[in-house]
């Protein structure tokens, strides 16, 4: 708790005995010289990443105002630092996405039949989304299934979920699902303005299914698997 509230701080703080002060008084510190404490948060645009912590100033009887300059000047060359990793993290990540939806278009061009599209259109998702499980159902206009796959391959047993299945075909819009405190559904339409062929779905943990529902990439795949 300590943590999480220090690196939310409007800015680093000082404290010349941890001890005797209310928010570090619960710390336990290998040794007594090293009370004296000086904080600074990591933030990018207000929002926190890390933490400076320094203890036991060796000198004196605690952290200098010009300590705690130079300290923000390094949470600043941290905070750069860490942003320019991030913004690569991202660019490689996107990248990869471009690769892996132009190899989709090559295999959905060579498949030979529905089966083999269906199951280039999921392993795509499956490696793009990360996804927990991932299947593909197509319907034919009589309402029989045409096409049907999931990954992993090598999963013990598995059931489409037809709910949701139906419900994005009937009203054309991506839907999401709680399972349980675990894990949540995405499914979505395969469709053109002819009609809906089908519905891809994934089951995501609920960390990345909260913090990024990648519609966008979502929807550049499942438009390119539907022409």
């Amino acid at each position: 708790q300590f943590l999480s509230e220090t690196s939310r701080a409007a800015s680093q703080f000082r404290i010349r005995d941890t001890r005797r002060d209310q928010p570090t008084a619960h710390l336990t510190l290998d040794r007594s010289e090293l009370r004296t404490m000086l904080a600074c948060p990591i933030q990018i645009n207000g929002e926190p990443l890390g933490l400076i912590l320094a203890f036991g100033k060796k000198t004196g009887a605690g952290f200098t105002e010009r300590e705690g300059f130079l300290m923000n000047l390094l949470a600043m060359h941290s905070a750069t630092a860490l942003e320019r990793c991030l913004l690569d993290q991202e660019v490689r990540s996107m990248l990869r996405t471009t690769q892996l939806l132009n190899d989709l278009s090559l295999r959905i061009t060579e498949a030979d039949n529905l089966n083999t599209a269906a199951q280039a259109i999921a392993r795509t998702a499956f490696r793009i989304f990360q996804a927990e499980t991932c299947g593909l159902v197509l319907y034919s206009e009589d309402n029989r299934i045409e096409a049907s796959v999931h990954f992993p391959l090598n999963a013990a047993s598995f059931d489409h979920p037809l709910e949701i299945i139906q419900e994005v075909m009937r009203t054309r819009q991506i839907a999401y699902q709680v399972i349980d405190p675990q894990y949540s559904l995405i499914a979505i339409p395969i469709q053109t303005q002819r009609r809906c062929y089908g519905a891809l779905w994934l089951s995501m943990t609920n960390d990345n299914s909260s913090s990024h529902r990648p519609v966008d990439e979502i929807r550049i795949l499942i438009n390119q698997s539907s022409v």
